[in-house]
């Protein structure tokens, strides 16, 4: 799946995403940092400063600007449902996909836990 980097112009300077995130298409990208911005903004507004000069530059894996979203957009139609319920399936994969790494990570564990626990009691009795 393709990286997207999320860097956030603002007028006091741009805050570089080094980290990015995964997502199916542009378009997936696109409606994540809408959804940030619709968070930011709203952040932004219950401290009285509205960020109405702000803008997410999507960038690719290369650094190539692919999509600017200017929070001046935030105000136009919202996204289409078919989009928003992509996103939601792609978070649900991913949150699923995560939660087995973890279940992987606790039975791993688990299973050491036992065999020095094995190990000790074996010892304790050769102690007897």
């Amino acid at each position: 799946m393709p990286r997207f980097y999320f860097h956030l112009a603002t007028p006091a300077g741009r805050l570089v995403d080094d980290v990015g995130g995964e997502c199916a298409s542009a378009e997936t990208a696109y409606l994540e940092a809408r959804q940030s911005a619709l968070e930011i903004y709203a952040e932004a507004m219950r401290r009285g400063e509205p960020p109405v000069k702000n803008c997410f530059e999507i960038c690719d894996e290369a650094g190539a600007v692919v999509i600017e979203l200017p929070f001046t957009e935030l105000f136009k139609s919202p996204p289409p449902l078919q989009a928003s319920v992509e996103v939601t399936e792609m978070r649900i994969a991913e949150t699923v996909r995560r939660s087995r790494e973890f279940h992987a990570a606790v039975c791993e564990s688990v299973t050491q836990v036992r065999t020095a626990l094995a190990t000790t009691r074996s010892l304790l009795e050769s102690c007897r």
